[in-house]
């Protein structure tokens, strides 16, 4: 009985590894379970509660933590993170398909009309290539890198909240045994950003996210972002101690920003109050999104973009999430993910109830 309980534990953990469903809803509970490490949930009056068990059916905490951070009165709207990947996103996108083509080390193929922070060398499964997807050596891809100057290598696939990273510049430590470290990643040349972005927090890359859904023959534009970093980090993502704040219609940050727990801040630490910023390159991100997410219709139809804003205002896509996007930060900063009560409800009954 041991060897056989043994070997199913061994069973189980490798049927997770290879799903990525079951591991983002698995994230989902263990960022609630941090969450209510660090604020105190309110109480939902009986009144939400009530409205919650007449849509959803039954209650969860995610409830209790945006009944906290957001709008009281729309309490039972709120999506909890995990029911959101267990119907929502498993029924627009095919994740097993979505995992295997999401690389960033293909985007040079996937994106040839979509301006891009460019490309010098990547490695693909142990082998280094060049920008034309040409066979190099590690001596070559150095050679590469000092030319350039500065680079920033990121993992291509399997990679979240910024983690494995690395800024490079000249003159620092040799670059070779971190080169030697990766088996997929793209080295790119750093960008330069718009100086209204450099202006909220100038050692970060700022981008913006924006959550599509392709749904009856129209690209639906959710919820959008523009994310920051904060203090020295280098990276803008909330999970990495990055800000969030909310982008209105006419391409403005709204009243507050939140971190990862939730705690919402109307002023950058390091920088400017954040209502009515302006944010540029808005509007030219948006249309673009519309024009990309028909082409991955096959198997993603909601995906989280990301863009950084030129200094001459014009986007560069750093990332399509085809999968698993993040939800929270969408309705800490913007509200429901499906706005009012009649869209949601048709969302549930369209996936939610399947599940």
């Amino acid at each position: 009985m041991g060897f056989k309980n043994t070997l199913g534990k061994i069973a189980s953990i490798y049927s997770d590894a290879f799903d990525p469903l079951l591991f983002q809803k698995r994230y989902a509970h263990n960022t609630l379970k941090k969450k209510r490490c660090t604020i105190i949930f309110d109480k939902i009056d009986h009144e939400t509660i009530r409205k919650i068990k007449d849509m959803w059916g039954k209650k969860n905490g995610w409830f209790n933590f945006y009944y906290t951070v957001g709008d009281k009165s729309k309490g039972h709207l709120y999506f909890p993170d995990d029911w959101f990947f267990d119907s929502v996103d498993a029924s627009l996108n095919d994740w097993r398909t979505c995992k295997a083509i999401d690389d960033k080390g293909m985007y040079d193929l996937y994106f040839t009309d979509v301006k891009r922070p460019k490309t010098i060398a990547r490695c693909c499964g142990g082998l280094w290539l060049n920008e034309k997807y040409e066979m190099i050596d590690l001596k070559r891809v150095l050679s590469i890198c000092n030319d350039a100057g500065r680079v920033i290598i990121k993992p291509s696939i399997s990679s979240s909240g910024g983690r494995g990273i690395v800024f490079w510049q000249k003159g620092q430590n040799d670059l070779t045994e971190k080169l030697k470290s990766f088996s997929n990643c793209v080295v790119q040349e750093i960008l330069e950003q718009h100086d209204d972005l450099n202006a909220i927090h100038a050692e970060s890359i700022n981008t913006i996210r924006i959550m599509t859904m392709l749904l009856d023959g129209e690209v639906h534009i959710l919820s959008s972002i523009l994310r920051m970093g904060v203090g020295d980090s280098k990276v803008d993502n909330v999970s990495s101690g990055g800000l969030a704040c909310g982008i209105d219609e006419r391409g403005k940050l709204k009243k507050m920003a939140y971190g990862s727990d939730g705690r919402g801040v109307d002023k950058h630490p390091q920088g400017p109050v954040f209502e009515g910023l302006s944010v540029p390159g808005f509007d030219a991100c948006k249309t673009i999104c519309k024009t990309l997410a028909p082409r991955f219709a096959r198997f993603s139809r909601l995906v989280s973009w990301d863009f950084a804003i030129d200094k001459n205002a014009q986007p560069l896509l750093i990332e399509a999430n085809l999968y698993g996007g993040e939800l929270d930060f969408h309705q800490m900063c913007n509200g429901p993910i499906f706005g009012d009560e009649a869209t949601t409800k048709e969302i549930i009954k369209r996936f939610y109830k399947k599940h």
